[in-house]
């Protein structure tokens, strides 16, 4: 299975960034592609895609959001870092990782 790195749409179209480096695009705009992804409630909700959470990087019904797969952080696969860098959301995707780590550390506990 290949793991889903970023989603972002580019006009009427949805990328979609793997793990193996390809990329892969969809027919129709990233409004209508998450659309039945979402998994939870609230504002920061993520989708799910194979198993893997994506996060939005701003309010989901934003065609300029992007979902990025926070999780992949742990592998410490530098080509992820990379691609993080060159679409400039390396600090954005640290902070929901952070954030993310914290609500199940906090949940965790309590």
């Amino acid at each position: 299975m290949n793991n889903e790195l970023i989603i972002d749409g580019i006009n009427s179209f949805t990328r979609i960034y793997y793990a193996d480096g390809h990329v892969e695009y969809v027919g129709i705009n990233i409004l209508e592609y998450v659309k039945n992804l979402k998994v939870g409630s609230g504002y920061k909700r993520p989708i799910c895609i194979n198993r893997t959470l994506l996060y939005p990087t701003s309010h989901s019904k934003d065609y300029e959001c992007q979902y990025i797969n926070v999780d992949y952080f742990d592998k410490h696969d530098e080509s992820f870092i990379s691609l993080l860098r060159e679409k400039d959301l390396y600090y954005k995707a640290i902070h929901i990782y952070m954030k993310i780590k914290e609500k199940y550390f906090l949940d965790g506990i309590g």
